[in-house]
């Protein structure tokens, strides 16, 4: 999606920033934060995977050994330091930091799971300081490049086509989740990953966030679809809203009650 250099450049402007605020290290665990600096969407599990980040050296990535081979493929990355089953990670991890005898100053992420950072404190014997990276990571995510314009521009365009693809070929008796598996068949098809899908018809489209059911389509039905989808960690959300056949009079009173809001 994006050229390595885009996220070496990212990586860099953290090192500053560690060196700036006289920290020690960052962790980040999967997380949008994580994909930003890695390119890696990975969810977080029981197995700890996670980014650690010094000012003075290389960017390391902690992780199954079992699953190193897999992770080199889709990082620009290349130090991963790899943890067996019978071994402890945070005890890696605090092997591969300087010792240091009046505790670690770190910069960690608001998505970091509260039982990492416990067992990451106690594995390097206390934290001096701990404190949020994820102000200055929105202050960096907050300007886009073009590059990551196009991949939101061509995100939306792809989420459209998907929602436009299932509504073409909507009819009645087809089920909310029949529906919802249109939306999400094409979008991967086009390439993106689908995030979520709300689905509703009827009665449903006034239920916010509803989950799609086996509810059928019918005459008349309001048509709600809610949909999104993420293309290299840049996320969609999009509604669109039809009915079946020609509206009821009071479907087209209130819709043009909300075209005169607009």
């Amino acid at each position: 999606m994006l050229d390595d250099k885009v996220f070496q450049k990212r990586v860099d402007r953290i090192r500053h920033h560690i060196q700036e605020t006289g920290s020690d290290f960052v962790f980040l665990t999967p997380s949008p934060a994580f994909q930003y600096l890695t390119g890696l969407d990975l969810e977080m599990r029981e197995r700890l995977v996670g980014l650690l980040l010094t000012a003075d050296d290389v960017p390391k990535m902690i992780a199954p050994a079992f699953e190193v081979s897999n992770l080199l493929s889709g990082t620009w990355i290349n130090e991963i330091l790899p943890w067996e089953e019978d071994e402890s990670p945070y005890s890696l991890i605090s092997e591969t930091l300087s010792s240091k005898t009046a505790g670690y100053s770190v910069l960690l992420d608001n998505n970091l799971p509260l039982g990492v950072y416990w067992s990451l404190e106690k594995a390097i014997g206390g934290f001096k300081s701990a404190v949020s990276l994820t102000p200055y990571l929105g202050e960096m995510r907050i300007i886009k490049s073009q590059a990551e314009l196009d991949l939101i521009k061509k995100a939306g365009r792809i989420i459209d086509s998907a929602v436009m693809l299932a509504f073409s070929k909507a009819q009645l008796g087809m089920t909310e989740m029949e529906m919802k598996q249109i939306v999400q068949n094409e979008t991967i098809r086009l390439g993106a990953k689908p995030t979520f899908a709300a689905v509703q018809f009827g009665a449903n489209s006034a239920l916010p966030h509803a989950h799609p059911s086996t509810r059928e389509l019918t005459t008349h039905d309001i048509v709600l679809l809610d949909c999104g989808c993420s293309l290299g960690g840049y996320n969609t959300d999009m509604t669109r809203v039809g009915v079946v056949g020609a509206p009821t009079d009071e479907q087209a009173h209130v819709h043009s009650i909300v075209l005169e809001a607009e």
